[in-house]
């Protein structure tokens, strides 16, 4: 596609389209986290929120994006002028949102500002020169107009024009097939030819115009466009929380299975162009061949088949969901989402930092050597009293000594069921996968879990049976 072509089919979507259908995909190439569109009437400058991690300094960074359609101008007065995108920058920058994953309440860290069209009459200074005068000029993390935009888009989202084309010819097919049986019935209706060829004409150079905008939001389902198309890692929001369960985190598990699925729709895909192509084919030669290409997809009892094996199966993962939705309604109706997200943070912070500490001065034959996690913390006032990560050396317990290989006691878990838990853990008798390969940040990173999750359960059943 030529460049004059992308600007103008950037140029020509409305606003709302602008955001949803190229910015929020295009962020998420960029490998920005979340991003939510967050444009209304309370957005407070905010037209797309999402976040990034530092991770120089182990930190999540918010981010707000201010879209605009069209050049901004120089102008201090009109809609598209600088003095407006400078009070959304600053309204953007000032105040809280609560976002919508993590139920809390955020400042924004910066601000990307991106336009369709250009920058105009130094407008970016002006922006720049009075943000500078209140000291908040680095509150813009980049300026993008409509050359950097389509730049961006060519280097991280450059199906979008691929799947735009789609699109295009999809539509083109639609209305030639229209067309087609429109002239059918034309000749049925109309009896002399000429009338017919009268007929046709005035119809495919009419004035009038045919609207089939409104269906372009359904032509993901034609089979022109297809389902390899389709973005399958998106999954419905409520199941994006990081609230784990016993079987599979959820949305990984969702996104294998559509994989599984959309390689089961590449398989039956090609037998169905397969077939086609028999029914097109007129040279005998050709249909053999087809023939024999079919025969890679038929087994020895002449069956045609696929391996559905990963889908049609999903009990366990039922039981996940179940798990997960029980565990969210109990941390809903508790009103306990951040007394949990500390606890997270909690663990995660004070264990990666201690099991980092604790393989750099301890060797792997040193298995009496123990790292335990206490928490103390309160449903009344949801909120952490005290934790600690605390080291001791112990002789493990044989528990099974009837047994021709003895199992040691290396997981020790105390709860008072009120308030109290204390996870301690054997480190260095765990098997971790990989190790070798592993540095001990990426080592202490995948090992938190035994950490949390144990404390994470106990936590589930002092809040389950909490007042609050």
């Amino acid at each position: 596609m030529h460049i004059s072509e992308k600007k103008n089919l950037i140029q020509n979507l409305n606003e709302d389209d602008l955001r949803q259908k190229v910015i929020i995909p295009l962020l998420s190439k960029l490998g920005f986290i979340d991003p939510i569109h967050h444009h209304h009437s309370g957005e407070k400058g905010k037209d797309i929120v999402c976040k990034e991690y530092d991770r120089v300094f182990k930190k999540t960074k918010y981010l707000a994006v201010i879209v605009k359609k069209g050049d901004i101008t120089g102008s201090s007065s009109s809609s598209d002028g600088y003095f407006n995108v400078i009070n959304q920058l600053k309204q953007a920058i000032n105040e809280s949102y609560k976002h919508v994953y993590e139920l809390k309440e955020v400042f924004i860290d910066q601000c990307l500002l991106i336009t369709s069209g250009k920058f105009l009459a130094t407008s970016l200074e002006s922006i720049y020169c009075t943000l500078r005068a209140e000291r908040i000029d680095k509150v813009i993390r980049d300026a993008i107009d409509i050359d950097k935009l389509i730049h961006l888009i060519d280097e991280n989202y450059s199906e979008f024009w691929s799947e735009f084309l789609d699109e295009r010819e999809s539509l083109i097919n639609q209305r030639n097939y229209l067309l087609n049986n429109i002239s059918k019935l034309i000749k049925i209706i109309i009896p002399k030819y000429d009338d017919q060829e009268k007929a046709l004409k005035l119809l495919s150079i009419s004035d009038i115009d045919i609207d089939i905008l409104p269906y372009k939001s359904t032509s993901r389902f034609i089979a022109n466009i297809g389902y390899k198309k389709l973005e399958i890692d998106e999954i419905d929001d409520y199941y994006t929380d990081e609230i784990d369960n016993f079987y599979c985190n959820i949305k990984d598990y969702v996104f294998d299975l559509k994989k599984s699925a959309q390689r089961l729709l590449y398989d039956i895909d090609d037998v169905v162009d397969i077939l086609k192509n028999i029914l097109e084919e007129k040279d005998p030669y050709e249909i053999v061949e087809l023939c024999d290409n079919l025969g890679g997809y038929i087994n020895g009892f002449g069956q045609i088949t696929f391996t559905p094996k990963d889908l049609y199966d999903q009990s366990d993962f039922v039981k996940a969901l179940e798990e997960y939705k029980h565990k969210k309604e109990l941390l809903s109706n508790k009103d306990a989402f951040q007394l949990y997200d500390l606890i997270n943070s909690d663990i995660k912070e004070k264990c990666k930092t201690a099991l980092i500490q604790f393989w750099k001065k301890s060797s792997k034959d040193s298995k009496n050597a123990w790292l335990g996690y206490r928490i103390h913390f309160s449903t009344d006032d949801m909120k952490i009293i005290s934790s600690e990560v605390y080291e001791f050396e112990r002789q493990l317990k044989q528990i099974a000594k009837d047994q021709r290989w003895p199992r040691y006691e290396i997981e020790r878990i105390e709860s008072n069921e009120t308030d109290k838990i204390s996870i301690e853990l054997a480190v260095n008798n765990f098997g971790i996968q990989n190790e070798d390969k592993l540095n001990i940040d990426a080592k202490a990173e995948g090992f938190i879990w035994h950490f949390r999750g144990p404390t994470m359960e106990k936590f589930f059943e002092v809040l389950s049976k909490s007042k609050a």
